[in-house]
């Protein structure tokens, strides 16, 4: 059965589930003039053209919306009484599902107390760059794939501007995905960022075969990945030198933290049974691989020896499994 087919059958109950989409009166907010919680790079997400804003005295919630299911992006460290009160607009609009994503673990018990339900959904990855050095034996692997980039002496640069050479590699990256498009609500859009960095690999002829852009996060004390993009035909070790790269620059200018970005469902346990059945299901099972590449990130992230952090997800009263349906529509993967 292909991923194409998989995603087909599962967009199938999603009228049933999602509803009719329904009409949302705001007072229009252009994404220049947008707030963003940047005390994690996830904080641009809500600079994306596409969302809606939702604004009171507390601050701004930005959010996407389809069906009876209201999304909102970019919420690590806002207050957890701005996103009660966006969720209760929300539900006074007949918005059924009022989703957040990424919630640190930190936000767990203030988020309980304003009426919200978290489920773990999988770990980030994070290097703490003051140590990061690339020896012993947590970075052989690695050293390894540095290696091998010597080996067939691809170089790198980094710059604050992706040339289009670069670009067009994307449409050919995601051909090759189990996931054939652009992520949606977990990448940032194109040209959305202008304090965002990238690291450009080329192979002995100069041609462009990866990239992988970053964007501040941290309250300004680090950056994180947001896109890692390479030819389908690019030798192993391409996405490894550039990371490396934005690791040594970043560390160079004083930076703490450095985020490699989610693994989607590592770690999720069976504290909720039901919801932790479908998670390995998708986690451990070649169906659940065809619809995304679980089983192989977390290997690839641990390479640079990162610390792990829990990555939950929130309704407002109640999460169920159809809350994890409605994340997972309107994440793109089907």
């Amino acid at each position: 059965m292909t991923g194409q087919l998989i995603r087909q059958i599962l967009a199938l109950p999603a009228p049933l589930i999602s509803g009719p989409d329904k009409q949302f009166s705001a007072p229009f907010v252009s994404a220049h003039e947008r707030h963003l919680n940047l005390s994690h790079p996830t904080g641009w997400l809500a600079a994306n053209t596409s969302l809606d804003t939702y604004a009171c005295a507390a601050g701004q919630v930005h959010f996407s919306r389809s069906g009876s299911t209201a999304f909102a992006v970019g919420v690590e460290g806002a207050p957890a009484e701005l996103l009660r009160s966006w969720a209760l607009a929300m539900r006074t609009q007949k918005y059924r599902h009022t989703l957040l994503f990424p919630v640190a673990s930190w936000q767990s018990d203030p988020l309980k107390q304003e009426g919200f339900e978290l489920m773990k959904v999988g770990e980030e990855a994070e290097v703490y760059l003051p140590s990061y050095h690339r020896r012993g034996g947590s970075y052989s692997n690695l050293r390894q794939m540095l290696h091998r980039a010597k080996r067939r002496r691809l170089s790198v640069t980094i710059d604050s501007h992706l040339c289009d050479a670069f670009r067009s590699l994307e449409p050919l990256w995601l051909d090759g995905c189990a996931q054939r498009q652009r992520m949606q609500l977990l990448v940032g859009e194109h040209n959305t960022c202008g304090e965002a960095v990238y690291a450009m690999v080329r192979d002995a002829q100069g041609q462009p075969i990866a990239w992988v852009e970053g964007r501040p996060g941290f309250a300004r004390r680090g950056y994180g990945i947001d896109s890692m993009i390479r030819h389908p035909n690019a030798p192993a070790g391409a996405i490894e030198l550039a990371i490396d790269a934005l690791l040594s620059q970043r560390k160079q200018h004083g930076d703490t933290w450095f985020s490699l970005g989610a693994v989607p469902l590592r770690g999720v346990d069976y504290s909720r049974p039901l919801l932790g059945l479908i998670c390995q299901f998708l986690r451990e099972t070649n169906l659940g691989n065809q619809l995304f590449h679980f089983s192989g990130l977390g290997q690839f992230k641990a390479k640079f020896a990162p610390q792990w952090r829990p990555v939950l997800i929130a309704d407002y009263q109640q999460i169920n499994a159809f809350s994890l349906y409605e994340g997972c529509r309107l994440w793109g993967l089907f």
